[in-house]
């Protein structure tokens, strides 16, 4: 849906299976090519913060279905990182995310650097990214220092 110059888009698209916006998320949820956020309701309401940083050359509104199968069962679904969450914190306990498409990038190396970038500097009391492990500078800092003074 493209949009005039000077409208704003909408707030909601309407769907009941939309993760961004059945538990007010902000975002187009029909871009392609995004980085997006989810942060457990649950952990929120008691004062934690859990999120989770992706990405996908898909609409958010397509992969966001995906994650919503995997939160509906979270033990038949270990890989996902909203079921793992669910299943190490929240176990018998309904799924409740909020999720924010947060960028809309033009290339997928872009993407993949905003997600890298995003992850390395996640501010969270539980980061809910298994590419945590993962993700290192290959090189330390370096300081240089001049001797010769």
């Amino acid at each position: 849906m493209s949009m005039l110059p000077g409208l704003q888009e909408p707030k909601t698209c309407g769907r009941s299976d939309c993760i961004v916006h059945i538990n007010g998320g902000k975002g187009n949820c029909n871009k392609e090519n995004v980085v997006y956020e989810g942060k457990c309701v649950t952990c929120e309401e008691n004062g934690v913060v859990s999120l989770y940083i992706g990405e996908t050359s898909r609409s958010m509104y397509f992969r966001g279905r995906q994650h919503l199968a995997s939160i509906q069962q979270p033990e038949r679904n270990t890989h996902n990182a909203f079921s793992k969450h669910i299943n190490e914190y929240h176990p018998n306990q309904p799924g409740n995310f909020t999720v924010n498409v947060t960028q809309t990038c033009r290339t997928p190396l872009e993407r993949q650097i905003v997600e890298g970038v995003k992850i390395v500097n996640i501010k969270s009391d539980i980061p809910m990214n298994s590419k945590l492990d993962h993700y290192q500078p290959a090189i330390g800092r370096v300081t240089i220092t001049n001797h010769l003074q």
